[in-house]
């Protein structure tokens, strides 16, 4: 409902309430005079009022989510620079509003864009594509800026630039980005820590900047990058073979097994040293996981983070299923599939090789001899035996060897 709308509805009413009291005074059995006297007085003390009154009144819809923004002379700060005055939802009153002052209504329902997947290149060169969801409302602490911008179309249009950039830069980034297409698509919470980095509004000293209801970034005081003291806080292990050189046991073969009391030995000697502002490492370990609960709440549509630079509050940044595609990331899964088979088949030719030796010792103890390589021929035919669904037993096998040899049952 526009502002047009709200201004003619109490005005219709200021009418029926003027002519419904003069046929009332019209039927009183009074003298012309007292009825003309009366008629006068009863305007100036009621009906003019009243008229001023309900011409006074407005409502503010709740359902979608709207806010007023009250202006004089068409001008929104018009109290102090930078600043709107606004009223939330439901029945208000604005004495004389339309002459100088006007309630201009503004939707603060969630939007929800649509972002087309990101496409990045890891270290790796290994193509992924990175779907981002946003959900955010207009700032009405802030909404000049997102009138500055051009509503909606102008915030979409400098959210996507900034998204574009932070997500390729994070990318690629040598220490806090992914170094494989292994670890980007385990990564989603690093990516959007990374994000709101560059989003997000950091927690102002001056309580007078705080919005009640609203999160704010608090700053983690650690020269070492958030995202690998995210895994250190999680007890993860250090996510690639550059981590774990520079914070972890100074091992570059990234392969190599982790040894739990060292995985992380080069980053706790270096925590003393990297904190700043008199933080303590108790202190660092409650701003992480404050720091994780803000990117869980977004993930999850919970926020309410202020983007100063937007006009906005966040209230979604999630990252979905990240996929790599492309014909090197076909090419890894190929050869991590055929290195996994032939460890299978190791694994595999292994366990026939005991199990031939199981037999080959059942066998004697039976007074029967065979080489290994007997044996091992005798266990891939039991195998073939128990793939067709003739399922028995290694030691049930022996003795059916056993009794072909003497002559028994067969």
């Amino acid at each position: 409902m526009n502002y047009k709308e709200y201004w003619l509805k109490p005005l219709w009413m200021s009418m029926i309430v003027i002519f419904v009291v003069w046929i009332v005074i019209l039927l009183l059995p009074l003298k012309p005079t007292i009825t003309l006297w009366f008629s006068i007085s009863l305007g100036i003390v009621f009906v003019i009022p009243g008229s001023l009154l309900i011409q006074s009144l407005f409502t503010i819809p709740s359902d979608p989510q709207h806010f007023g923004m009250i202006t004089e002379f068409d001008k929104m700060d018009w109290i102090k620079p930078g600043e709107i005055v606004f009223v939330g939802p439901g029945l208000h009153s604005l004495l004389l509003r339309g002459l100088f002052r006007k309630v201009v209504l503004v939707d603060i329902s969630q939007r929800q864009p649509e972002f087309t997947p990101q496409d990045v290149l890891t270290p790796d060169n290994v193509n992924e594509e990175i779907p981002i969801s946003v959900g955010y409302i207009p700032d009405k602490y802030n909404y000049i800026t997102f009138i500055n911008l051009k509503k909606d179309p102008g915030v979409l249009i400098s959210m996507k630039e900034i998204i574009e950039s932070e997500v390729r830069k994070w990318s690629r980034h040598p220490t806090e980005g992914p170094q494989s297409w292994e670890e980007i698509i385990k990564s989603s919470l690093k990516a959007i820590n990374f994000l709101i980095k560059s989003l997000g509004q950091y927690l102002s000293e001056n309580s007078d900047d705080i919005v009640p209801g609203y999160d704010y970034l608090k700053t983690i005081e650690s020269s070492i990058p958030t995202e690998i003291l995210i895994d250190w806080y999680d007890g993860n292990n250090p996510s690639n073979s550059i981590v774990r050189k520079e914070y972890g046991d100074g091992e570059e073969d990234f392969e190599k097994p982790f040894i739990q009391a060292t995985r992380w030995q080069k980053l706790e000697q270096m925590i003393p040293g990297s904190l700043q502002n008199n933080c303590t490492e108790a202190n660092l370990k409650q701003q992480i996981k404050e720091r994780k609960q803000l990117l869980i709440k977004l993930r999850d549509g919970k926020a309410m983070l202020p983007t100063i630079s937007l006009g906005i509050v966040l209230c979604r940044l999630s990252i979905t299923q990240i996929k790599p595609f492309g014909p090197i990331y076909e090419a890894s899964v190929a050869l991590q599939k055929e290195q996994k088979e032939r460890i299978s088949e190791v694994y595999e030719i292994t366990t026939e090789l005991e199990k031939a030796k199981i037999l080959r010792d059942e066998l004697a103890k039976s007074g029967v001899t065979v080489t290994i390589q007997e044996a091992l021929q005798k266990m891939m035919s039991w195998k073939i035996e128990r793939e067709a669904n003739k399922l028995v037993s290694v030691s049930a096998l022996a003795k059916i060897i056993t009794d072909s040899t003497k002559g028994g049952p067969k």
